[in-house]
């Protein structure tokens, strides 16, 4: 079977903490996180102006990157009763924040983007592989559908 694999990737700034965490981390801290993207198709376009690509990385990079800006230069937070009264000084002194339904780890932040990625993919012909999140060039986390499925998850 002839499979053609696009990838590419997008950037954001933000910052984060964990909580409940013991480490280094548990305090507020920044990254430039770097998320890679990789779709599959086994089939080409046949006609019209995107003839002979799976598609345009720009459609790709668009709708990853319509998840991620609003993320960009903001302090992640996971909402929770435990988060109230940070986020609330936060927002008293003008600090702009992403409220998230979960602990803000690369992991959680991958399986995120990615099934944010698949709802917003139009095309039929095209598979989200991965969505592999860095949060340091040489740390990252690399999140698939397709392998927890082959896993028995």
């Amino acid at each position: 079977m002839v499979l053609y694999e696009l990838s590419g990737s997008v950037h954001f700034d933000a910052a984060h903490f964990l909580l409940d965490y013991d480490g280094k981390c548990k305090n507020l801290h920044g990254h430039r996180y770097t998320v890679k993207y990789t779709v599959s198709s086994s089939c080409l376009t046949e006609s019209g102006a995107r003839q002979g690509m799976v598609c345009d990385f720009s459609d790709i990079k668009e709708i990853v990157g319509g998840i991620t800006d609003p993320l960009d230069h903001k302090i992640l937070i996971y909402a929770c009763k435990a988060t109230k009264d940070f986020t609330d000084a936060c927002h008293a002194m003008g600090f702009e924040t992403a409220e998230l339904d979960f602990q803000t780890t690369a992991e959680n932040l991958a399986c995120y983007i990615y099934r944010r990625v698949e709802q917003n993919l139009k095309n039929d012909n095209i598979y989200l592989k991965s969505i592999e999140v860095f949060e340091t060039p040489t740390n990252s986390v690399l999140y698939s559908e397709q392998h927890r499925e082959n896993n028995g998850g």
